[in-house]
């Protein structure tokens, strides 16, 4: 496909991925173009969305750029995905970066609701095919590997991950003479996340009883060069998402315990509920981490974190745009 003016991909995206849209059809402007939708509602609170329909996307290839972090908007955003393929389309491809549901993704009792499966067949049961084939679905970091099984094969999943953007903001950190070291907060974390990162040295860190508490131990170390100790090091503690961050806080103070002089965070998704980023503001009760790096998959929270200590917000955008166009095979 040549990305000519009247062939270019046609962006569609609810109003909190704005900026991800930006991004995609300003910088990448040879291969994107953005359409509109209107996302309005009647007085009894049900969706009125108008789109640009049949006309404007016959034989477009088609992305649409999704939120779930509020639950309540799910319906809308579903109705958008299943009618798409019906404006012939020659594919389409959903992003939702954060796919909010994946923390509840297995059932130990009777009586208990995986969402993420529930989650998972509402969604890709709703997405018809397109005149070449499934759409496809993209997302960040998923929470439990598994999750992706939930999806049947009229969906294609693509799995993206935000490593790239962390390691390349890591050396530029190393410049200052302090190796990175990866601490995980616990063994699913290094699980999922070890192979990321390659060729750093690794500490894994463990929930452990100690009668009726529950502390943070160190409990693994992987690849360590000779003679390198925590205090020399920037040690930074990586996993998928936070929410109240008060394991990321308690794997800071054993760092420290331990040695470490300079200790950072670094997550995919942050959820925050409640505003719960600000106890790790200066003077705030979880205060103390060098840095705290969280990228823009959930731009409801991203978007309030920009410029506020410790906080850096790496955006996954150029990720986003650079994969689309080679699975396209676009070309200008």
């Amino acid at each position: 496909m040549e990305a000519k003016e009247d062939n270019k991909v046609f962006v569609l995206n609810w109003p909190s991925m704005d900026g991800i849209a930006h991004t995609l059809t300003t910088k990448y402007s040879d291969y994107f173009t953005l359409g509109k939708v209107t996302w309005e509602y009647f007085p009894d609170g049900w969706p009125n969305i108008h789109f640009e329909h049949l006309s404007h996307l016959q034989g477009r290839h088609v992305v649409f750029l999704g939120s779930l972090q509020d639950r309540t908007k799910f319906v809308e955003q579903l109705s958008m995905v299943m009618v798409l393929p019906r404006q012939f389309v020659d594919s389409l491809n959903i992003v939702f970066p954060y796919f909010a549901p994946a923390t509840m993704e297995r059932v130990d009792e009777e009586g208990v609701i995986a969402t993420a499966e529930t989650v998972a067949k509402l969604l890709a049961s709703s997405i018809p095919m397109t005149r070449n084939g499934p759409a496809s679905l993209r997302i960040f970091d998923i929470h439990a590997n598994t999750v992706r099984f939930y999806f049947p094969d009229n969906v294609m999943m693509k799995m993206m991950r935000a490593s790239p953007l962390v390691i390349a903001r890591f050396k530029e950190e190393e410049k200052d003479g302090h190796k990175i070291v990866i601490a995980f907060p616990d063994d699913g974390a290094a699980k999922r996340f070890k192979p990321s990162f390659p060729n750093f040295p690794v500490i894994v860190c463990s929930k452990i009883r100690e009668g009726d508490n529950r502390i943070i131990r160190i409990t693994d170390r992987l690849g360590f060069p000779e003679g390198l100790t925590l205090d020399q090091a920037h040690v930074v503690v990586v996993d998928d998402l936070v929410q109240s961050g008060g394991t990321l806080d308690e794997c800071r103070k054993a760092l420290l315990q331990l040695g470490a002089k300079r200790v950072s965070a670094s997550v995919t998704h942050a959820v925050f509920p409640n505003d719960g980023w600000k106890h790790f503001l200066p003077g705030g009760s979880r205060e103390g981490f060098h840095r705290f790096f969280v990228t823009n998959t959930i731009p409801e929270v991203a978007n309030q974190l920009e410029g506020k200590d410790p906080f850096v917000v790496l955006r996954v955008d150029d990720l986003l745009a650079e994969d689309i166009i080679r699975t396209l095979k676009l070309r200008k």
